[in-house]
């Protein structure tokens, strides 16, 4: 079982609002009484740097995207440490920081994948049009430190080792579904591997590349799945979903903010001016 985390979250009913407590694991108890504390979410610091979107890595070291395409790594202090930039690529439209040691980076414009050590250092560089891979909108690390990834030509998942080989082929979506995706991410956590479809939800495949289930998420919006739990981004609201039992539940924020999501034991806000880490 998951670290056990020590705070409440609203629950949605149509008849009003029912706190709960909520198991790192995704397991749900018995609803507690409304007089119960909510979470004592204490602010770690704050950034005043304007930026298009973030990441944590599990150490809970922020990655910022800047509106100017630089990376910005800012340990637990808030102090940034160290930055990356690349303007040959086009917008970096994705960050996996799953493995502090082993980050990547992906170019969706131009194809282009881009591995970095714990100092933003570049040490690999993949190029996937020169790999016969087109139109590809979706990659992330693998826990073998390889590479996942959606191919829209050949309508299926694959993994990539660093050289460019393909190491793991699954099966053509297209005999096993109705409607093909349009992922945003791909990503594998405990041995199974997330493809997000806005639409269509979070497809579940095996560390094989074999199709296993979709989870429906419709309507939800910046959907992240952390190592113990799911949140979603809709409408100023920072939302937690268990997708075993279908259930969303919202969670109050300490302050206003454009985005946010929980991970490695934070909460992260993105707010007009920059962001806000918060501890709980």
């Amino acid at each position: 079982m998951g670290r056990i985390y020590n705070f409440l979250f609203l629950k949605i009913l149509p008849a009003g609002f029912i706190l709960t407590s909520w198991l790192g694991s995704l397991i749900w108890s018995t609803p507690l009484r409304a007089q119960q504390a909510l979470p004592d979410f204490r602010l770690l610091y704050r950034v005043e740097q304007p930026v298009r979107f973030l990441a944590v890595d599990p150490l809970g070291q922020v990655y910022a995207v800047t509106p100017g395409n630089e990376l910005l790594q800012y340990n637990t202090k808030g102090t940034a440490i160290y930055s990356y930039q690349n303007i040959r690529h086009g917008s970096l439209g994705w960050i996996d920081a799953s493995n502090p040691l082993n980050i990547l980076l992906f170019y969706p414009g131009f194809g282009q994948v881009i591995l970095l050590d714990r100092t933003l250092s570049e040490v690999a560089r993949l190029n996937l049009p020169e790999l016969g891979l087109w139109d590809v909108s979706a990659v992330g690390r693998s826990g073998d430190n390889q590479l996942w990834l959606y191919d829209p030509v050949q309508q299926l998942i694959r993994k990539v080792n660093t050289k460019g080989e393909f190491v793991v082929e699954g099966q053509p979506l297209s005999l096993l579904l109705p409607v093909l995706p349009r992922p945003e991410w791909i990503l594998e956590r405990k041995q199974e591997v997330y493809l997000y479809d806005p639409q269509l939800g979070v497809l579940v495949f095996d560390v094989f590349g074999q199709y296993l289930k979709t989870i429906p998420t419709k309507e939800m919006e910046n959907l992240r799945i952390g190592e113990d739990q799911w949140t979603f981004w809709k409408e100023d609201k920072l939302y937690l979903f268990n997708p075993l039992l279908q259930q969303i539940y919202t969670l109050s924020l300490p302050e206003p903010a454009k985005m946010g999501f929980l991970q490695a034991n934070r909460l992260v806000l993105q707010t007009e001016t920059g962001f806000a880490v918060y501890g709980f």
